[in-house]
């Protein structure tokens, strides 16, 4: 990962293309980690939600990342 934006969507800054690879999921990340445990799943399960209720671009530009970010975590914690 060289750190430089490979693409830029309105002011979200993406630099790679993995799950956590852009402002919004960072950040999300950074919520996750800093939350108290019993609060994790509530954040994922609010990302998630709040990507289906995404009603035009703006929202969708903010809650897509996040809920891709929220994605991962719940596969990556069903790994075998």
């Amino acid at each position: 990962m060289t750190g430089k934006a490979v693409t830029q969507s309105g002011s979200v800054g993406a630099w790679d293309s993995g799950p956590f690879d852009n402002d919004d999921a960072a950040e999300f990340a950074g919520e996750l980690d800093q939350a108290d445990p019993d609060q994790r799943v509530l954040l994922i399960r609010d990302a998630l939600q709040a990507a289906v209720d995404a009603d035009d671009e703006d929202a969708q530009d903010e809650a897509f990342p996040r809920a891709v970010a929220a994605a991962a975590v719940l596969a990556a914690d069903r790994v075998d």
